[in-house]
């Protein structure tokens, strides 16, 4: 069975994509999101290093199902948000793949969350992060 990595093993995988991304795209971010959640990928402490080292974690909480492998259709895909999105009561933060499905959704989603009254926008640092540690550092 593979050991978890160490709070410190999960911060220099983070400082590392961190170089990396500004070294090949000039853009600099202390934004981060795990595959499967923060509480899957983290132990407190990691959070707390993540968190207190100047990063913000971010969950989402309504998956659409369009991994990489999954041959989801672009109807399936839309139900699954738009039926999740009607049973949320509070914020949605929708995690979306890059499949070609998931591209040929995207405007048809925009359009219903628009005439729907949902507002949109882009997270930033500035911007409280939800996650399931219910950090919001």
């Amino acid at each position: 069975m593979l050991e978890k990595p160490t709070a410190q093993d999960i911060l220099a995988d983070f400082e590392k994509c961190k170089e990396a991304l500004y070294k090949t795209a000039k853009i600099h971010t202390i934004l981060i999101r795990s595959p499967k959640g923060s509480k899957d990928a983290f132990t407190k402490e990691a959070c707390d290093l993540l968190t207190s080292s100047g990063y913000r974690i971010w969950d989402y909480n309504i998956q659409s199902g369009d991994t990489p492998d999954s041959d989801m259709s672009y109807y399936t895909i839309y139900a699954n948000i738009t039926n999740l999105l009607k049973e949320r009561k509070s914020s949605a933060y929708i995690v979306l793949n890059s499949t070609q499905n998931t591209n040929n959704v995207l405007l048809q989603l925009l359009y219903y969350l628009r005439n729907d009254n949902f507002n949109t926008y882009t997270i930033s640092y500035m911007v409280t992060p939800v996650n399931q540690w219910k950090d919001t550092r």
